[in-house]
């Protein structure tokens, strides 16, 4: 089934609000309405972007139209990881974790660091979380990736190892930090799924999303080629403050409504993976002919 709706946000972990003037590595929302692409808007904290979110969830369930979100951060882990934390290859079991141990507050204030350490305690060696500020030393959450060692678990997902540059979700700081991302908005979408209940699936962990009025999904930006012509670039600077992560937000809903038109926005799994995808999730937009079946 289609969706009448698409949404992607473009995350972010900051520690404090973004300036007032849109800039870079910050949040930004574009959505669509009827199938026309809006304005792509800009927030300078988690909590008014989930506000926003949460305003356009509920006009869809209003006019009972279907409404697909996505954001951009993994929403699972390598194989292994739930089990070896939570004792279940379950990946809500992390999202239950990480919605009790993380603290975000309307400021961006926030204890990702430290509940990244805590995790790291739960395996042998150290790892497999890495990266933080200089000046923040937590025992057990080494700055560089190369001081881990002994956490038995595959530095990228499946799908990462098809999705050319993705970064790896145990990266916590400095550029492609998708770690970090993760962990600040995990607890967030946990936090959605026990709103919005029965009327809320998330892709691919929920196998009844073609019934569900929300789904959520992981996306990637970076997946889609974005041709910079001179068309393109005026229409950035027109529609997307002229900044790269607002520009590629709003040609990520472009490319996803073309996948909802032709029916290939959220495939089947493959029945050789579906084990390994139902613990790791996947990406919106990847497609599943990369596996080697």
């Amino acid at each position: 089934m289609s969706f009448d709706r698409i949404v992607v946000v473009d995350w972010s972990a900051r520690s404090t609000p973004s300036p007032k003037t849109p800039t870079k590595d910050a949040i930004y929302i574009c959505h669509s309405t009827n199938l026309e692409i809006q304005n792509t808007e800009y927030f300078r904290t988690r909590q008014k972007a989930l506000n926003f979110v949460e305003k356009l969830i509920k006009n869809s369930l209003a006019y009972q139209e279907r409404i697909f979100i996505g954001f951009d951060f993994s929403f699972g882990y390598p194989a292994g990881f739930s089990k070896s934390v939570t004792f279940s290859p379950d990946p809500f079991s992390i999202w239950e974790l990480l919605k009790r141990e993380i603290s975000d507050g309307c400021d961006n204030s926030n204890n990702r660091f430290e509940v990244a350490q805590i995790l790291n305690s739960k395996f042998n060696g150290i790892g497999p979380f890495w990266g933080c500020p200089q000046n923040l030393h937590l025992d057990g959450l080494p700055h560089k990736g190369t001081e881990r060692s002994g956490h038995g678990l595959s530095e990228f997902r499946l799908c990462e190892k098809y999705a050319k540059s993705a970064h790896s979700v145990w990266k916590l700081f400095t550029t492609g930090a998708v770690g970090s991302q993760s962990l600040m908005g995990i607890p967030h979408l946990q936090e959605l799924r026990k709103k919005f209940n029965r009327n809320l699936c998330i892709w691919p962990f929920d196998q009844d999303f073609n019934s569900a009025q929300i789904v959520l999904g992981e996306v990637y930006p970076s997946l889609f080629k974005f041709p910079l012509d001179i068309e393109i670039k005026s229409n950035a600077k027109a529609i997307c403050h002229d900044i790269t992560d607002a520009y590629q937000t709003y040609r990520t809903v472009e490319n996803l409504l073309n996948l909802n038109r032709e029916g290939r926005l959220l495939p089947i799994l493959p029945y050789k993976f579906k084990e390994q995808i139902l613990e790791e999730g996947w990406i919106v937009g990847l497609s599943f002919d990369k596996l080697k079946i």
